[in-house]
């Protein structure tokens, strides 16, 4: 009883003491980057939904590879901001709830032959071109009916690639790949069609939600994960997570 009652008064402290909570991320647009309206979606559902609790959000946009180095080391930042879910992660994270989706799916040339991808047969011998450390499904990457996958670091080598008819498809988000595109040739045409999404896991989810993987090394970070979700519980219950959402052409 005596343990309960000083958890409670240990959470309530903690709720009445406004933080700054400091995440670590990469430039990935349109879902967060430093040069975007609110900083993207993700930001922005944050932001609102730690500001339920009194808590205010600062972002660290910096390579991916050293955002999860010092997340993970959870000295200066509590966690890191948009990552997806692997058992690997596990070990040093602790997950939030799914803030938002950002599925991948099959992205071929607009005048190209491949047809809509709906069953992993339809990749047979074909090259897939992703990102480095995407979330893409395991029937995917076990399939033996892809004749090679082709890992890059930024995905504008990917629309070089399949132009030149290096690789036949794309994984990545449509909404991702058009803003880099299209950043990337101003004064090109979009020239990618959208063949379908990733294959859906057992559970019938598709990879690619995103979420906050909070520091294990990071002593606030265990209370501030119990907060973030109930924040974020509340602005679904209240229409903002959804009218989010369409502001930034989601849905």
């Amino acid at each position: 009883m005596k343990k309960s009652i000083l958890m409670i008064v240990s959470i309530l402290s903690f709720s009445s003491h406004a933080l700054t909570v400091k995440l670590a991320t990469v430039d990935w647009p349109p879902y967060f980057g430093p040069k975007i309206k609110d900083q993207g979606l993700m930001v922005r559902l944050i932001k609102d939904s730690l500001k339920k609790k009194g808590h205010s959000l600062k972002v660290f946009y910096m390579p991916w590879k050293r955002a999860v180095s010092e997340a993970t080391k959870g000295k200066d930042y509590h966690g890191l901001l948009g990552c997806w879910h692997n058992k690997e992660r596990e070990k040093i994270f602790n997950y939030s709830q799914e803030i938002a989706s950002a599925s991948l799916h099959f992205l071929g040339l607009k005048d190209g032959k491949t047809k809509r991808i709906s069953k992993l047969s339809d990749l047979k011998g074909l090259v897939v071109g992703h990102g480095r450390g995407y979330a893409i499904s395991g029937k995917v990457k076990k399939s033996k009916e892809v004749k090679k996958f082709i890992t890059v670091n930024k995905i504008v080598q990917l629309f070089k690639m399949i132009e030149r008819k290096r690789i036949d498809l794309i994984m990545d988000n449509p909404l991702v790949a058009r803003y880099e595109f299209e950043r990337a040739f101003p004064k090109k045409t979009y020239f990618l069609k959208d063949l379908g999404p990733d294959f859906p896991a057992a559970d019938g989810k598709l990879p690619g939600g995103l979420f906050i993987c909070w520091s294990k090394n990071n002593k606030e970070a265990s209370k501030l994960i119990l907060q973030l979700d109930q924040g974020l519980q509340e602005i679904k219950k209240s229409g903002h997570y959804q009218k989010l959402r369409r502001e930034f052409g989601l849905e």
